[in-house]
């Protein structure tokens, strides 16, 4: 069963308690270096495979992350950057995935998720439509060299008390 739905811009499992955040705010543990993870995309213009695979990293709680960069979409998406994120447990957690632009840092594209649900592992988190491909290509987020940054922030959400 696919975690898409045909009908948003967000990567979605049926019946989930998910909202929408501001940027992450845990500066302690960014200045501690957790959960950060400065992500170069190498020859994103003539990569060809069908998704592209983050460095893991972990963030404050331990748990280990791992990103994935659809480069032509997922396939239902053509025309858009697909991008997700997965954890090594499924506790609750948050990130937010930044897509820098390098002519600037307002034309930056971010987006944020928290969640409670506990798919983290099977179906990841993250968007169908991040970007249009185009805009990628032709408004300033490549480096001379071809190369796409992109900075990733994960960390854990407390448990409801």
């Amino acid at each position: 069963k696919s975690i898409f739905d045909p009908n948003e811009t967000q990567l979605t499992c049926q019946s989930l308690n998910m909202t929408i955040s501001q940027p992450l705010t845990d500066f302690a543990a960014s200045a501690r270096g957790y959960g950060v993870l400065n992500w170069e995309v190498t020859k994103f213009t003539s990569r060809t495979e069908r998704f592209i695979e983050s460095p893991s990293f972990a963030d404050a709680s331990g748990d280990i992350w791992t990103c994935r960069l659809y480069p032509y979409g997922d396939g239902n998406t053509n025309g858009f950057l697909t991008f997700g994120a997965y954890k090594s447990s499924d506790s609750p957690a948050k990130y937010s995935a930044q897509i820098v632009n390098r002519t600037s840092a307002e034309l930056s594209v971010v987006r944020c998720v928290a969640s409670t649900d506990t798919r983290w592992r099977s179906a990841g988190w993250g968007w169908r439509r991040f970007i249009r491909r185009e805009r990628v290509l032709k408004q300033g987020f490549l480096s001379s060299e071809g190369s796409l940054t992109i900075i990733i922030e994960a960390n854990p959400v407390p448990a409801p008390k």
